[in-house]
């Protein structure tokens, strides 16, 4: 079946936050290579360091990815 993407924003103890992540998928036309993308809203967070986790699931098989990103003022 197609792989499902999930993702979340995480604090700095690993907590997911209540910051919603749209994933959404798009192909390089000249390349072909597929890309995963989140959306995310950062106005809801304060200042601080922060995780962004990319879940894709395909099968039984599960991938993660983490980003940290710094939010500040």
């Amino acid at each position: 079946g197609a792989p499902a993407w999930a993702g979340a924003v995480l604090d700095r103890n690993g907590a997911k936050t209540v910051v919603p992540v749209a994933t959404s998928e798009r192909t390089d036309a000249a390349t072909g290579q597929r890309w995963l993308m989140a959306d995310i809203t950062l106005a809801p967070l304060g200042p601080g360091d922060y995780v962004v986790e990319l879940t894709v699931t395909s099968g039984s098989q599960q991938n993660k990815t983490m980003t940290a990103i710094r939010v500040t003022r």
